[in-house]
């Protein structure tokens, strides 16, 4: 009862301490864990269902084509502003430059005039020029001004060179705040600098933030929707472009005790984080949206209906000008086209959010799958910790995909997490405690000597129990799953069956002249032909290995009955010289055997279950069993030992085993030992169904595909055992 409490005890603190871990992750958020975040979050985007896009926004593009027609960028203002002037005509309700316009135009009259003179010394007349074609600049200016045109800045949140000394006007902003709420001013990310159009633009309309939100790994899956420099708020370009087609000139921002929540400009309602992001909906790669060519566009080649009614945002597509962005549907994605989609967004409602709950349901998760970690890796037994880990990793996943669907991103990372965490360290704690249980059996069991043993030092006297080199025949039995079965018993249970188990099987021993050895555990050891010499001892040890497997199947069902518990064993039998005799203590002897061909038979029982073979003898074994058919099963070497060892399956003459099978299974085999490894592999697939060949031909297709993935060229035919 104390080492249980003492368990249970460690096993709670256990799992305290995932769940205590994994909690920190989520809070704290280290760049394994975010990266998984994020490789599920641009999974789901990309396996997401996607619905027609908003028919609003466009994009025209300052293409390789435009360049090419147009000639490099940057273009004069006067180009430019034709380009946007065209646009307006064409019906657009509002346009966004996704471009900054901080230096002058230097191709103007004017500049160029005074540029000469410096360089030159010569004086050109322009007095023939109008007045308002000599500065492009403020030709543009004129242009825009009083348009639903909004500029583009660019801020800067690492290294900046700083604020400009005067600042563009600020969006327009109405404040909800709840009592005890933070200010959302406060809240929202700060830049450190920030790179605005010239002033004459800024006086004619207003600028908008291009930035997007730029993860550790360069994609795109959050833009701020709100930018503050010193004490102005900027909208995002796409927002603020929005918000020009609306003839809207005021943003309100509603809170909660988080902070920011909610941006609303008319019947328009984006969510966001306390910093102002927004998490976009893709709707797909590069050219999900409506694109046209500037040069198109100047040249009327763009009909007079294709821009009527949307919101256009001028930006590069050409790769030259760098305008390239990383997003979950596209590594290379013009930056432009994620204004339009932001706009779309909030237009048709559509976006990804992360609330507040999220961090509960992550927890709630993380605890309920720490506890679900602690009952299979504890209690179920090693062949139920895949299918039933796997089954709860599926329902993580779905849950996490079934709220991604609704709009709601929970990562499902830490609730993998914490089962990974609490496996590694259960799994070897669980195996050290069979391993003690096991060792504890034995050495319970160990005390017992063999009454065949007794028999014969009465008979024969001491000198039967000298030690000597002879030749045995040594068999080894082992229950299958045996820690398995002793855990659902009691040990008053376990030893009653135990006995009930090792009557029998003795009596198959003895009554085949062989000698038992001990019993370990939930295996017997007997050998044949010592103390006294054994006729055909290779035979009689086959025959009776043979006579366990028959009576153990006429004693399954009663097993089954009054324990509750199946029985299935395995047997090893090999035949060479080993050291016999009565070996101990002075206190305590024991009449035994010991060598390498002892831990051949034990090697040989312990491969049964790889095989599906109830028996399993080595070449030595066989070729004195005349009258027994052997299935061939492989040529092996195992660890300790570097000969190779043929092993050899009996079949008893009851068990209805087809001549036909048979054949195929040899054919099988053969092609195996040649190296022709397609063709095992295609013969070993066709007895996959094939009673007690099932075992065997599985293992060989599978050891057949890792051959012919890298046949090696040494190849003998013998495969080599490391572990039993």
């Amino acid at each position: 009862m104390r080492d249980r409490i003492s368990s249970l005890t460690a096993a709670a603190s256990l799992g305290a301490a995932v769940i205590f871990l994994c909690l920190a992750c989520v809070y704290f958020r280290p760049l394994p864990a975010a990266r998984l975040d994020n490789l599920v979050y641009d999974t789901w985007m990309r396996l997401s269902e996607k619905p027609a896009i908003h028919p609003a926004p466009a994009i025209v593009e300052i293409d390789e084509a435009s360049l090419k027609k147009l000639g490099q960028w940057p273009w004069p203002r006067v180009l430019l502003g034709d380009l946007v002037e065209k646009i307006l005509q064409g019906g657009a309700v509002a346009v966004g430059l996704d471009i900054l316009l901080a230096e002058p135009d230097r191709s103007s009259p004017a500049s160029m005039r005074a540029d000469i003179k410096s360089r030159l010394g010569i004086d050109i007349d322009l007095d023939k020029i109008p007045p308002e074609y000599l500065d492009n600049d403020q030709g543009f200016s004129r242009m825009i001004m009083g348009k639903p045109v909004v500029l583009g800045a660019f801020a800067e949140f690492t290294d900046a060179s700083g604020m400009p000394a005067e600042l563009p006007r600020s969006t327009g902003l109405a404040e909800k705040t709840p009592a005890g709420a933070p200010c959302p001013r406060d809240t929202v990310t700060s830049a450190k600098g920030l790179l605005i159009p010239m002033k004459i633009f800024t006086d004619a309309a207003p600028i908008g933030i291009i930035n997007s939100n730029v993860h550790d790994d360069g994609v795109v899956r959050s833009v701020p929707l709100l930018v503050r420099a010193k004490d102005n708020i900027y909208a995002a370009l796409s927002l603020r472009t929005l918000m020009a087609a609306m003839g809207k000139k005021t943003l309100r921002l509603d809170s909660d005790m988080d902070g920011l929540a909610r941006i609303q400009a008319g019947q328009i309602k984006a969510p966001v984080g306390p910093d102002g992001t927004f998490r976009p909906f893709y709707h797909g790669p590069g050219g999900t949206y409506p694109s046209f060519s500037a040069a198109d566009v100047l040249s009327g080649a763009v009909g007079a209906n294709e821009l009527s009614g949307r919101i256009v945002f001028i930006g590069y597509s050409a790769t030259g000008l760098l305008d390239l962005r990383a997003t979950p549907m596209d590594a290379t994605m013009p930056g432009v086209e994620i204004h339009a989609t932001l706009v779309d967004n909030m237009l048709s409602g559509r976006h990804i959010a992360i609330p507040p709950y999220t961090f509960g349901l992550q927890a709630l998760a993380i605890i309920l799958s720490t506890v679900l970690a602690m009952a299979i890796f504890g209690l179920l037994p090693p062949a139920g910790y895949v299918p039933v880990a796997l089954a709860a990793m599926a329902a993580l996943l779905w849950g996490s995909w079934h709220f991604f669907t609704k709009g709601v991103f929970i990562s499902p990372a830490y609730a993998f997490l914490a089962p990974m965490l609490t496996g590694s360290f259960l799994i070897p704690a669980r195996f050290w405690c069979e391993q003690a249980a096991k060792r504890r059996i034995k050495r319970a069991f160990a005390h017992y000597v063999a009454p065949e043993a007794v028999n014969r030092i009465a008979a024969n006297g001491p000198r039967a129990l000298a030690g000597e080199n002879r030749e045995l025949s040594v068999l080894f039995t082992d229950v299958r799953n045996f820690t398995t079965i002793s855990e659902k018993m009691d040990p008053g249970q376990l030893v009653r069956l135990l006995n009930s188990y090792f009557t029998p099987m003795t009596a198959c021993v003895t009554a085949r002249e062989g000698t038992l050895d001990k019993f370990i555990g939930d295996a017997l050891m007997a050998f044949w032909n010592a103390p006294l010499d054994v006729a055909d001892h290779q035979k009689k040890a086959v025959i009776a290995a043979l006579d366990m497997q028959r009576r153990l199947e006429k004693l399954r069902p009663q097993f089954v009955r009054d324990f509750g518990v199946e029985i299935n064993i395995g047997a090893g039998i090999h035949s060479g010289p080993v050291q016999v005799g009565n070996m101990g203590s002075d206190d305590l002897l024991n009449y035994t055997c010991i060598g390498d061909n002892v831990n051949l038979a034990s090697w040989l029982e312990g491969l049964c279950k790889r095989y599906g073979a109830g028996i399993v003898v080595s070449r030595a074994v066989m070729e004195k069993c005349g009258g027994i058919y052997f299935r061939p099963l492989d040529r092996i070497r195992v660890k300790g030992s570097s000969r190779p060892l043929e092993i050899f399956m009996p079949i008893d003459p009851n068990s209805g085993a087809e001549e036909e099978y048979e054949s195929r299974w040899k054919e099988a085999l053969s092609a195996y030992f040649a190296g022709d490894f397609a063709t095992a592999s295609r013969m070993f697939a066709g007895l996959l169904e094939i009673g007690d060949m099932k075992t065997g031909a599985s293992l060989f297709a599978e050891r057949c595909r890792q051959l012919q993935a890298k046949s090696p060229d040494d190849w003998a035919g013998v495969w080599t055992y490391d572990t039993k």
